[in-house]
């Protein structure tokens, strides 16, 4: 493969890449969430002197908070690479290149999962796959 070619799908990965990133914080936010329910904080209400005990609601507040913040980036990137995908794949003038491509590049399938899908052989998808790759003659851009 080229060049461009590599560039071309590094560029269609990820958006994959960015969706996992979204599970990853969104789990994690999730376990924070939860981890409060259990764990019952303590108020107390004062401000940080030193040589008294911080307060764990406040370090907790600001740790969802920068969560929440890493959420609204990753969806907004996520969204973008979705877009950027969805745009390059319409330029494709053929319709089975462009399924295969939006549900192994939009979708997170892997090659078996879309012969499954399009009820092909396995080893015809590859085949597709690597016609286009070796022929592509367009940006992604």
């Amino acid at each position: 493969m080229t060049k461009k070619q590599l560039i071309i799908i590094k560029r269609l990965e990820q958006a994959n890449i960015k969706k996992h990133k979204l599970q990853h914080l969104e789990t994690k936010y999730d376990e924070l969430v939860s981890k409060s329910k259990i764990k019952v904080q303590q108020i107390t209400g004062m401000p940080f002197v030193s040589g008294f005990k911080k307060d764990g609601v406040s370090e907790y507040n600001v740790e969802l908070i920068q969560l929440e913040n890493e959420i609204t980036k990753a969806r907004a990137e996520m969204t973008t690479a979705y877009y950027n995908n969805k745009r390059f794949i319409s330029k494709i003038p053929d319709e089975t290149i462009q399924i295969i491509l939006t549900h192994m590049y939009n979708h997170d399938k892997d090659d078996i999962e879309v012969a499954s899908i399009m009820k092909m052989n396995v080893k015809t998808i590859r085949k597709i796959l690597n016609v286009f790759f070796n022929e592509i003659i367009f940006d992604i851009d």
